[in-house]
């Protein structure tokens, strides 16, 4: 009988097994993930090159899809998981190099997959971190 049962329960494996296949087909793409509202935004006096370098380092637990055009200073940084059918978009950084020294930069993110907290928490502090090292 399918999914497998332990005493009237579905068993660990199953829920794994669905966990999984939802995780990696309900991944939004790069596109659609540029058409979500911020989960935040800020302005950090940092310029946007040594703070996009910052922002990869702090992400090493991901994949990291970098998409740079620096005539117009900015770029956009995704962060991806690599699951069983391929990459898995979690959350993007548009940094955008203001006419100063600083640097305006948001982030858009998938929910939170269950992990409890805000959306965009970890990020932010990320964010916050890079800012305060540049001083």
């Amino acid at each position: 009988m399918w999914p497998p049962r332990l005493k009237g329960q579905l068993s660990m494996k199953a829920v794994l097994l669905f966990a999984l296949l939802g995780l990696t087909s309900c991944g939004p793409s790069i596109e659609e993930l540029r058409e979500r509202a911020p989960a935040f935004s800020m302005t950090v006096p940092v310029p946007w090159e040594q703070l996009s370098t910052c922002l990869k380092g702090q992400a090493l637990a991901y994949t990291i899809v970098d998409l740079p055009v620096a005539s117009e200073r900015r770029t956009e940084i995704v962060l991806q998981f690599t699951g069983a059918y391929g990459p898995i978009t979690t959350g993007s950084f548009e940094v955008q190099g203001l006419g100063d020294a600083s640097t305006k930069v948001s982030y858009k993110s998938i929910k939170n997959l269950g992990l409890g907290g805000k959306p965009g928490a970890l990020q932010r502090e990320w964010v916050e971190k890079c800012g305060a090292a540049a001083r």
